[in-house]
């Protein structure tokens, strides 16, 4: 939680979460997990600049330590922190 910047919202119950806040919970606790397998979609689409990089940041560190990560994104941003993208609209890769 502290990775993600919600450290404050450890008792705070679902239905009082903001959008972004449900998007960041939900990605920590995939990370408390030890998921070998994280399947993403648009995990930061309503996440503001600094919340959106931690999230890509911790992602990023999960796929380091083993997990398989697989994000769906429209944001370059986030992107920018895998290690393949596919561009389904320009079908191509890098």
């Amino acid at each position: 939680m502290a990775r993600l910047g919600i450290e404050h919202l450890s008792r705070v119950r679902a239905k009082k979460l903001s959008g972004g806040e449900r998007q960041r919970v939900t990605v920590a606790r995939a990370l408390a997990s030890q998921a070998r397998l994280i399947l993403a979609d648009e995990p930061t689409s309503s996440l503001d600049a600094e919340a959106k990089i931690r999230v890509a940041k911790a992602l990023r560190a999960a796929a380091d330590n083993g997990a398989l990560v697989i994000m769906a994104t429209h944001d370059k941003d986030v992107a920018a922190f895998a290690d393949r993208v596919f561009d389904i609209g320009q079908r191509t890769t890098r």
